[in-house]
C-alpha cells in the first residue's frame, strides 16, 4: 500500500474557555475543485514547531491527497 501525500487544509489555534474547555479553532481553507471532506477520512493534526509570532497557529490540519482514481466519494483510502 502506498502512502498518500498530505494536504494542509487548515491552520488551528489552541483555545480555552469555561464553557467549551480546551479546544482548537480555525477555518478550513480552499480545497481543490472536486475534493470533499467525507465521513471516515483520516485527519492529521501536527503541532506548529516553528511559529513566526505569538499570533501564529499552534497546529495545522492535514488530510491525505486523494488517489488519482479517487473521485472524492466512497471509503477513505487505507494505509
Amino acid at each position: 500500500m502506498r502512502r498518500s501525500r498530505l494536504i494542509k487544509i487548515a491552520s488551528l489555534w489552541e483555545d480555552k474557555s469555561e464553557k467549551a474547555g480546551d479546544h482548537m479553532k480555525g477555518k478550513v481553507g480552499d480545497l481543490k475543485p472536486g475534493f470533499q471532506l467525507r465521513t471516515g477520512m483520516r485527519l492529521f493534526i501536527f503541532k506548529n514547531r516553528e511559529p513566526k509570532s505569538d499570533a501564529s497557529p499552534t497546529h495545522f490540519l492535514f488530510v491525505p491527497e486523494p488517489e488519482p482514481e479517487d473521485d472524492g466519494g466512497g471509503e477513505a483510502p487505507g494505509w
